[in-house]
């Protein structure tokens, strides 16, 4: 199980989306918000959902599999 949390901010995503991040990435954000431990970032990018971030992306850095934009 991995650690992620999803970046509150989009000013640094050209696209507005906001990124699922996995712990120990290079660009874990300081103002994220912790989403849990899961198996995969598929999970992670699902609770972001549920949560209310409507453009939710994987990192293409740690989480590549959930990086579609």
């Amino acid at each position: 199980m991995e650690k992620y949390c999803v970046n509150k901010e989009t000013k640094d995503n050209p696209k507005g989306n906001h990124e699922v991040h996995k712990k120990g990435c290079h660009k874990w954000p300081e103002n994220g918000e912790d989403l849990g431990e899961f198996a995969d970032c598929h999970g992670a990018v699902q609770k972001a959902k549920d949560l209310g971030y409507s453009k939710v992306d994987g990192c293409v850095h740690c989480c590549p599999d959930c990086h579609n934009e």
